[in-house]
């Protein structure tokens, strides 16, 4: 039995058994020493409080401060995913540019085969006409309409 459960046992004693004076004033006698104690762990348990609401105090720090780290963590990682949508879309640009120049390469070479096999062939090029129809086509080819 805990010295708190003897004190409780005693003081309904006197409560409900008390005949004399003599034996209440014992028992008041008794209690009396009682109070120190119960003082002494009053003060502990005040104590162990005040303990216990600085660690609360602590960790309520610590989870705000694992909050705002889990809120950075979103917002990189939002940026992550924004910056991989810009670099997809960045390469599809990329792609097509790099189709349309080929486009444009490969006319360019048709254009240089065709003109030396009519040069070679003793034909004439007349290169005003020629530019028109071939700047003409380029710009076609670099909108993508051809």
């Amino acid at each position: 039995m805990s010295r708190l459960d003897e004190i409780k046992a005693r003081a309904e004693q006197v409560h409900w058994t008390s005949t004399s004076i003599e034996q209440a004033m014992a028992r008041m006698a008794s209690s009396a020493a009682d109070v120190p104690w119960l003082l002494s762990t009053v003060e502990c348990l005040t104590d162990l409080c005040g303990e216990f609401r600085k660690r609360e105090e602590r960790l309520n720090a610590e989870v705000e401060r694992l909050r705002g780290w889990i809120d950075r963590s979103e917002r990189q990682e939002a940026r992550a995913r924004r910056a991989e949508a810009e670099v997809a879309r960045l390469t599809a640009e990329r792609d097509a540019l790099a189709a349309r120049v080929a486009q444009v390469e490969s006319l360019a070479d048709h254009w240089a085969k065709r003109a030396a096999s009519d040069y070679e062939a003793g034909g004439t090029l007349t290169w005003g006409a020629a530019d028109v129809h071939f700047s003409a086509v380029l710009r076609e080819a670099l909108v993508g309409a051809r």
